[in-house]
């Protein structure tokens, strides 16, 4: 396949993929709803499930754990919110 080839095939894909993501968020009624979104509530849902940092940083695509250091503060406010204060 050649460049060109190649480039179209990907600008193909990318138009597919975000016309289908159009669609099932008009239908779901989440106009709102970005893909970053669904990253950040997979990373939040998994620190509250007691996955490690690395691995949700790994199933991200991170290469540096800095990255899904932002995250933590999902995991401390989880906690927080379901310890009664004294």
């Amino acid at each position: 396949m050649g460049a060109g080839c190649a480039q179209a095939a990907r600008r193909f894909l990318r138009l597919a993929f975000f016309t289908t993501w159009r669609r099932a968020r008009a239908r779901a009624n989440l106009d709102d709803v970005r893909i970053h979104d669904l990253r950040q509530s997979f990373a939040s849902c998994a620190l509250a499930l007691g996955d490690c940092l690395l691995m949700i940083g790994k199933l991200l695509g991170h290469t540096l754990v800095q990255s899904t250091v932002r995250y933590a503060h999902l995991a401390n406010e989880s906690v927080t919110a379901v310890i009664p204060a004294n």
